[in-house]
């Protein structure tokens, strides 16, 4: 027969385990400002990309890109860029348009970034004229970077309980 007797070592150990655990339903905003981070680096990756991270966005049409040059901006690229303040509504958290929000309840987080930007609904989902160009949507590739990431984010947590 084979018994188990919790020594007062292991019985620390579990309890801190717990107690992180427990935390996990009530985190600092230090505790998910990574996650907002790495949120708002893919975004940027996005634009940097001019991808939704698995398929280039469509090129821009010979029109928008003569109003582009009437305007003084570069015909082509970066798509979505022009005065940068569609991108920067998106990645720079302190942005007038940009949203930021942490919501944990029951131990549910739920972590929103993006932008009130009135071309941000027709730019991320196209219409008649215009092809999507999502931003938000992470792709195989940002979907990775972000599971990597939480794990880091976790993995420091359950080592800082041991």
């Amino acid at each position: 027969m084979l018994r188990l007797e919790p020594t007062p070592a292991t019985t620390q150990t579990i309890r801190r385990l717990f107690e992180r655990v427990d935390a996990l339903s009530r985190p600092a905003p230090a505790d998910y400002e990574p996650i907002q981070e790495a949120i708002r680096a893919a975004f940027a990756l996005a634009f940097d990309t001019e991808s939704d991270g698995d398929r280039p966005w469509a090129p821009l049409a010979d029109r928008t890109n003569d109003e582009r040059e009437a305007l003084g901006y570069p015909r082509e690229h970066p798509i979505l860029v022009r005065s940068g303040s569609y991108r920067d509504s998106f990645i720079e958290a302190g942005h007038p348009l940009h949203v930021s929000e942490a919501e944990i309840a029951g131990g549910i987080w739920r972590i929103a970034e993006g932008s009130t930007d009135d071309r941000a609904d027709q730019l991320e989902f196209g219409d008649a004229r215009t092809p999507p160009r999502p931003v938000t949507w992470l792709g195989r590739a940002g979907e990775d970077r972000m599971d990597t990431m939480l794990g880091v984010i976790f993995g420091q947590w359950f080592e800082d309980a041991e």
